[in-house]
């Protein structure tokens, strides 16, 4: 099994909860989070990335794509991670964009962990 540690930043609009593995790979964002759920200290160089996150100045995390879903899942994650700071897509422009249809677009949106 994994090591799953569950940290805790305080954001501007409440908690987020980020599950990490054991090298400080992030498996997981929650727009949530309760202290007693997640007791570790939310490593350094995540702190500096989300506070400058947060103060505008950094704009992409270049973080690699979550490996944990099917090839079409993380087709889908992939295309959401390239949308630009600051626009928006619908479920239909990615659906258009790899070529697939918005329903499944929204159901691979939904398990991205």
């Amino acid at each position: 099994m994994m090591n799953r540690s569950p940290c805790l930043y305080a954001a501007p609009f409440g908690n987020i909860t980020l599950v990490f593995d054991a090298q400080n790979n992030l498996l997981e964002l929650h727009l949530s989070g309760k202290p007693e759920y997640a007791p570790y200290p939310l490593p350094e160089a995540w702190q500096r990335k989300l506070d400058d996150y947060f103060a505008g100045r950094l704009k992409n995390f270049n973080q690699p794509i979550s490996t944990k879903g099917t090839a079409y899942q993380r087709k889908v994650w992939q295309a959401i991670a390239e949308i630009p700071a600051g626009e928006v897509m619908t479920y239909q422009d990615i659906a258009r964009k790899i070529g697939s249809h918005p329903r499944a677009v929204g159901g691979a949106c939904g398990k991205n962990p």
